[in-house]
């Protein structure tokens, strides 16, 4: 993995606007490493030879099948900006996303609100010092 961030279109969306698809080139196509077979199930191998179904996506939640669900009739061009974070204070990470997101869609957003539940603290609340003496 060369890139925290990748895009994948499925394979049954419309094309995209000529204003984004021309700024995607600073980002690779998500290609997923082959998965070992002792992960994949008979149906998934049964249709990897298809073409048309979305490859696994390592900690995407939804995203595989959300992008699945796309069918022929959807007229709506759709696009998936995956971006590989590791666990933890991921507060930096939005900041890069929202560079990102004003290169690729040349919006001018300067900064974001950060919501009151990462104030309250990422991890839990905090403990009172008491507790230890």
């Amino acid at each position: 993995m060369q890139s925290p961030y990748y895009y994948y279109t499925p394979p049954s969306s419309p094309s995209l606007p000529s204003e984004i698809s021309n700024n995607l080139d600073i980002l690779p196509v998500y290609q997923p490493a082959p998965l070992p077979d002792y992960l994949q199930t008979e149906a998934a191998k049964a249709k990897e030879g298809e073409g048309d179904s979305v490859p696994f996506i390592p900690g995407g939640g939804l995203t595989r099948r959300m992008l699945s669900s796309i069918g022929p009739e959807w007229k709506i061009p759709t696009l998936a900006i995956l971006h590989f974070v590791m666990e933890g204070d991921n507060r930096g990470d939005s900041g890069m996303q929202v560079a990102l997101l004003n290169r690729l869609l040349q919006l001018q957003i300067q900064s974001i609100k950060e919501p009151e539940s990462w104030k309250q603290g990422l991890f839990g609340s905090t403990h009172d010092g008491s507790l230890f003496g």
